[in-house]
C-alpha cells in the first residue's frame, strides 16, 4: 500500500478512542470531526486518489466521526506567509463555542510545517496524525515583511523537537545526512569541496536547512550552496559548468522510512 494509506490506517486505529473521549464529555452535541488539511488543493490527481481510498476504508469501519476535508491551496514559496493566515481561518472554525476537532491530519509538506510553527495551547492538546513529508521541518515565521530570499531557518526533526504537540501518529521519511557524507568520503577519499543544490520550494529551503545544520559540524568537507531562492536556471547551470573538474552537486540524501505509531 501506499505510504498516505498506512497513515490513513493508523488513524483509524485511534478514532474509537477518541470518539469515546468525546462521547463522554459531549453526549449531548455531534461528534467532533476528524479534520484533514492538505497542503493542496484536492482536486489535485494523486491527492484526490488517496482521499478516495481513505473514505472507502473508513466507511468499512463503521466509525460515527464524521470527516472534514480542507487545504490550504500552497503554490509557490514566495507566498508562503500566507500560508499561516489560511490555515489558522481553517481550523478556526472548528474551535469554535467551545468545541475541538477529533483529530488534525496533516497531509504534505506545507500544511503541517505551518501548524508546527503555530504556539497555541489548543492545537498543541488536539490529536495531530501527519504523513507525505519527512521528518525534517522548518518553523514558517510570523513576520509579513520576512525577506524569502534571505531567510534561514533552522531545521528541527519532526520526531524529536515537537514534544509538547499531541502527535499520536503518522508515517515520516527520514533523510541520513551523515550517512551520505560518510558514504561520500569512503567512495571518494581526495573529495574535500561539495556544492548542495535545491530548489525554489519550502522543501529546498527544508533540505538546505537540514543540510547546512548537519554540514557545519563536519570539518570534512567545504561546502559551496546553489539557493534557487537566489539563482535564476541560467545562472545555475553556468554554475555547475564552471565547478572545477565538472563536478556535478550532490543529491538529495538517502532517506528511509520512519512510521511514528499512536501511543
Amino acid at each position: 500500500m501506499r505510504t498516505v494509506i498506512l497513515l490513513f490506517l493508523s488513524v483509524l486505529l485511534n478514532l474509537p478512542l477518541w470518539a469515546q473521549a468525546e462521547q463522554r464529555t459531549a453526549s449531548s452535541k455531534e461528534l467532533a470531526p476528524v479534520v484533514i488539511v492538505s497542503s493542496y488543493n484536492t482536486a489535485v490527481r494523486h491527492v484526490n486518489e488517496n482521499l478516495a481510498e481513505f473514505f472507502e476504508e473508513y466507511t468499512r469501519s463503521g466509525i460515527p466521526n464524521p470527516i472534514t476535508v480542507e487545504d490550504i491551496n500552497a503554490h509557490n514559496l514566495r507566498d508562503c506567509l500566507g500560508w499561516r493566515h489560511r490555515l489558522r481561518r481553517v481550523l478556526r472554525k472548528y474551535y469554535e463555542h467551545g468545541n475541538r476537532p477529533a483529530c488534525i491530519v496533516l497531509l504534505g509538506l506545507e500544511a503541517s510545517s505551518v501548524f508546527f510553527s503555530f504556539d497555541d495551547a489548543e492545537l498543541k492538546r488536539t490529536p495531530v496524525v501527519v504523513g507525505m513529508r519527512s521528518s525534517a521541518i522548518v518553523k514558517i515565521p510570523a513576520q509579513q515583511n520576512l525577506d524569502i530570499v534571505e531567510w534561514d531557518p533552522e531545521s528541527y526533526d519532526l520526531t524529536k523537537d515537537f514534544n509538547d504537540y499531541n502527535i499520536v501518529g503518522g508515517e515520516l521519511y527520514y533523510y541520513d545526512v551523515k550517512r551520505n557524507l560518510d558514504l561520500i568520503k569512503r567512495f571518494y577519499p581526495e573529495c574535500s569541496t561539495l556544492t548542495f543544490m535545491t530548489d525554489n520550494t519550502l522543501h529546498g529551503v527544508t533540505m538546505h536547512a537540514l543540510f547546512k545544520k548537519y554540514a557545519q559540524k563536519d570539518k570534512r568537507f567545504d561546502v559551496n550552496y546553489i539557493d534557487g531562492r537566489k539563482m535564476s536556471m541560467i545562472e545555475v547551470d553556468e554554475t555547475i559548468s564552471n565547478m572545477p573538474c565538472r563536478c556535478s552537486p550532490t543529491s538529495l540524501p538517502t532517506q528511509r522510512s520512519v512510521r511514528r505509531r499512536a501511543r
